[in-house]
């Protein structure tokens, strides 16, 4: 065990934290660790696991395998992600924007049977060196979207997008151009816009997910593909919230955050507030929901879209655009990538 200085970073309160902390590091061109979550049991044991890194064509992998039957695997690098399932033990995340030499730092929180184990103060350090460059996907990869969905660019020409399939049924990704807004100056669109026609009510799950905190993915719904379009676009996030007394236990926060331009032409406001919060990761997802010229999100904690937590009257035509949208405050982001589904 080694004597570290640890920096941690919670919703922008920055905390030093000065202690003996047992912190793996590598600088090799990858990155391997086999050992034990520190804190917490799962059925009674610790929970052995192995993680790797590695780094490929601009792009960070980082995996867990730590055995089969997890509900979820969290990876905190830095910010909190929901790791994906690859195999029947493995567990991956993928980072774009990294690059080579820049140090990079994680740790996991694991649950399984109502149980949870972590390594929190036990954190993994590797300072990314490229692993060689690999081909790119192959051509076939690349595909159009079922009917009647299709991607359009709304503004000014802004470049040749890319749609991938993930794999998985009506899971897609998108490298495209990002929209902007600064809630005072912008009052015309630009950016890439996977999108279908929809009239009147419905209910749209907030599925459009990036791994870039430069920008985020929406939910759209504008209407017209005008650049000056009045729209509305949602997207849903979760913040954790460790508990100061007992580290293996994490507060789960459900937020929303709501683009919207009133007005043809007018400026954008942005709303954002929370939905759902439980010390059980229960699985709450939020949704879109239109009814008339009311636009809600709602939260299904119950099991059911009954509970309303915040409603923007926006009168648009019956007949509109929903979508996924990429947009940021960051002016120098202009190009991004995000997965999104289509159910």
């Amino acid at each position: 065990m080694k004597k570290s200085l640890f920096l941690c970073i919670f919703f922008g309160t920055v905390f030093y934290l000065s202690t003996a902390l047992a912190v793996s590091s590598s600088v090799s061109a990858g990155y391997t660790f086999t050992g034990e979550l520190p804190n917490g049991l799962v059925n009674g044991q610790k929970v052995f696991y192995t993680t790797t890194a590695s780094y490929r064509n601009g792009v960070l992998t980082i995996t867990f395998d730590g055995g089969a039957d997890f509900e979820w695997v969290w990876l905190f690098a830095p910010d909190h992600n929901r790791m994906r399932v690859k195999s029947a033990s493995v567990w991956s995340r993928e980072f774009a924007g990294f690059v080579e030499g820049q140090s990079v730092t994680w740790t996991f929180t694991v649950r399984k049977n109502h149980s949870e184990a972590n390594n929190v103060g036990y954190a993994h350090t590797w300072v990314i060196k490229n692993d060689g460059e690999v081909p790119s996907l192959p051509e076939n990869n690349e595909v159009s979207l079922p009917t009647p969905w299709s991607v359009v660019t709304v503004g000014a020409d802004c470049g040749t997008s890319l749609v991938t399939s993930s794999g998985i049924t009506d899971y897609y990704s998108l490298e495209g151009a990002i929209g902007h807004y600064d809630l005072v100056n912008i009052s015309k669109d630009n950016f890439t816009f996977p999108q279908r026609v929809q009239s009147g009510d419905f209910l749209d799950r907030l599925s459009a997910f990036t791994n870039d905190d430069n920008y985020k993915g929406y939910t759209m719904v504008r209407e017209s593909l005008d650049p000056e379009s009045r729209f509305i676009a949602a997207r849903t996030y979760t913040l954790t919230f460790p508990d100061l007394y007992n580290p293996t236990r994490i507060r789960y926060e459900q937020r929303y955050d709501i683009l919207v331009r009133e007005v043809t032409g007018g400026v954008i406001k942005q709303l954002n507030g929370s939905g759902y919060s439980s010390w059980e990761n229960t699985g709450v997802s939020l949704v879109l929901v239109r009814k008339g010229d009311n636009f809600s999100i709602y939260n299904n904690s119950t099991g059911q879209f009954t509970t309303s937590v915040a409603t923007v009257i926006l009168p648009l035509h019956k007949e509109v655009f929903l979508g996924k949208a990429m947009f940021t405050e960051n002016p120098r982001a202009v190009w991004g990538k995000m997965s999104f589904s289509l159910k």
